[in-house]
């Protein structure tokens, strides 16, 4: 009977991890979307310094979760996020024009992410 206790409360552990692992890592993603959708936006009506402060926000957000995020994470797919949201800052300040497309790349990349983290069949196998 202890055995059969046991076994129950490490599968509720594991279902419980697994749901908050997925939970959390879909509410950094859909915050830093959220200020990447923002950027665009004032980019698109020419508010500049705006665009910058919504990609500095996003980029405060995700490097603040960085630390939890690589531990549920594969660190390749943090980094990257890292990455090309720096580089859309980057390409904002020297290379304006091709913001939109640098913006939309870090956009599907979190969305990428935040797929990978639904329960459908194809992400639990």
């Amino acid at each position: 009977m202890n055995r059969m206790i046991i076994a129950i409360t490490m599968l509720f552990i594991v279902i419980s991890s697994a749901i908050g692992e997925s939970y959390y890592v879909t509410d950094v993603s859909q915050q830093t979307e959220y200020h990447l959708q923002m950027a665009l936006t004032h980019y698109h009506q020419n508010h500049i310094s705006q665009t910058k402060d919504s990609l500095r926000q996003a980029k405060n957000i995700w490097n603040h979760h960085h630390a939890v995020l690589n531990s549920l994470l594969i660190h390749n797919y943090t980094e990257n996020i890292s990455e090309k949201i720096e580089t859309s800052l980057n390409t904002l300040i020297y290379d304006e024009d091709k913001f939109p497309i640098e913006c939309q790349n870090t956009l599907n990349a979190l969305q990428v992410i935040r797929n990978s983290m639904i329960p459908y069949m194809d992400n639990i196998l």
